[in-house]
């Protein structure tokens, strides 16, 4: 095929689709660099085939309206569907079609109807429920979204790049919670769409490798470098609006402790980190003025403390913390003591 999107390998066979086509083509066996003619079709539902993956002795051919399972029978027309091995779920964005293994082992992609799922058995199921009300909006441009599988300090990640959008959103299949990875331009002091377009393993290396997509290089991803490159990581979190369960009820913030502990070399690192912390009440759009908090800790010691009292009162509260100092630490949840008032 002379225009081919994607590349898979089974049983010797080197395979490939034809792009605006129902076609997936096949080298000779053991030979990849014998094509012939030598191809067989998505006819299920006569569907042009976005993206193909060999995983588990199977082949997908995934399109725009129908994802299609095929398998090697061994004979001299070696490909044909498996029995049930048709999904009523294309694609929009053949690049986010990924395996994704431990601890899930199943096919994610972005669908045709603007969700990423994940195959569970035959069906898709939903993964992106909390971000489809920001992927289905109008305008919102996804046909050049791209997908990247990958484990990190123990946690399986899938990431959707969205170039349009300048966003990268990253689902952790260990939480089951949806990350923004973001590379902080401290020139502009505006968040962008994370500087890893694409990762790979390098087993025999034992490096996480991330390609840039603004400079071409390749970087490594690892659990002891705070920085992008020596550029400053800005690390934020915002929570949702909190009641107290009780939304009529003042409340009163009398003091908040704020706690962080010391990660990779427990030893090693700065005695005292600073958040940034601001938040707003009731609704509001603006937020208030920056405070900041010292946390310290003491020589030896793997535990930072701090505390911001004299917060104002509110019905409900939205916080926004960060941090961009270059340490290894996670923020642990803050407490707050407060005080309900009527």
């Amino acid at each position: 095929p002379q225009t081919a999107s994607h590349l898979a390998f089974l049983d010797t066979y080197l395979l490939a689709n034809n792009l605006n086509t129902n076609e997936c083509h096949r080298s000779e066996v053991g030979t990849p660099d014998t094509w012939e003619s030598n191809y067989f079709s998505a006819e299920a539902k006569e569907d042009n085939i976005k993206a193909i993956l060999a995983e588990n002795q199977e082949l997908y051919l995934l399109g725009q309206r129908t994802l299609e399972v095929w398998h090697d029978t061994g004979a001299s027309s070696p490909f044909e569907r498996l029995p049930g091995g048709y999904v009523p779920s294309g694609t929009i964005a053949g690049y986010t079609f990924k395996w994704c293994a431990d601890p899930v082992n199943t096919l994610v992609w972005l669908d045709n109807t603007k969700s990423l799922v994940a195959l569970n058995g035959r069906m898709p199921q939903s993964l992106s429920g909390a971000l489809d009300r920001y992927l289905q909006q109008d305008g919102y441009v996804l046909s050049d979204a791209a997908g990247d599988y990958f484990k990190t300090v123990g946690h399986p990640f899938y990431a959707l790049h969205l170039p349009t959008q300048d966003e990268t959103a990253v689902y952790d299949f260990k939480s089951g919670l949806w990350q923004n990875w973001s590379y902080y331009n401290s020139v502009s002091g505006d968040y962008e769409r994370w500087r890893g377009n694409c990762v790979a393993l390098a087993p025999a290396w034992g490096k996480l490798l991330v390609g840039d997509r603004a400079n071409g290089k390749v970087y490594t991803l690892d659990q002891e470098t705070y920085q992008d490159n020596s550029d400053t990581l800005k690390f934020l979190v915002r929570t949702g609006h909190i009641d107290r369960g009780d939304i009529g009820a003042w409340k009163r913030t009398n003091y908040v402790n704020f706690r962080a502990k010391k990660t990779g070399v427990a030893e090693g690192g700065a005695t005292t980190i600073t958040l940034v912390v601001r938040y707003r009440n009731d609704g509001e759009t603006s937020w208030s003025n920056d405070k900041t908090v010292t946390l310290s800790t003491l020589t030896g010691q793997t535990n930072y403390f701090g505390r911001l009292s004299r917060l104002g009162r509110y019905r409900t509260r939205q916080w926004e913390i960060y941090c961009t100092d270059n340490a290894p630490v996670a923020i642990l949840p803050p407490i707050e003591d407060y005080e309900v008032t009527y």
